[in-house]
């Protein structure tokens, strides 16, 4: 469902808009898959996923993804949900 669009213009001769739209499902519908995986070719971007309290985000992109937890306990929490997602480091010299 289209939520608001914003005008980027930067002058009459150069129209530009981004468009945002909303959307609820279920986390195990078929198309959260398909935007999913749009995003990971780089088909779409900007792709920002909310829980259902809005107290976390989830904003993929075609090289991985940011998770915005609600505090510091959320995201160790998350984190070592699935550690086996996280990219390896390399310690610090």
């Amino acid at each position: 469902m289209h939520w608001r669009s914003d005008d980027l213009s930067t002058g009459p001769r150069f129209p530009s808009w981004q468009h945002h739209y909303v959307s609820q499902l279920d986390q195990r519908d078929p198309a959260l898959d398909q935007l999913l995986l749009c995003v990971a070719d780089d088909m779409t971007d900007d792709v920002m996923l909310f829980g259902d309290t809005g107290t976390w985000a989830y904003h993929p992109y075609d090289g991985g993804a940011e998770v915005f937890a609600p505090d510091a306990g959320a995201r160790d929490q998350l984190a070592a949900a699935h550690a086996d997602w996280a990219v390896p480091t390399s310690p610090a010299t």
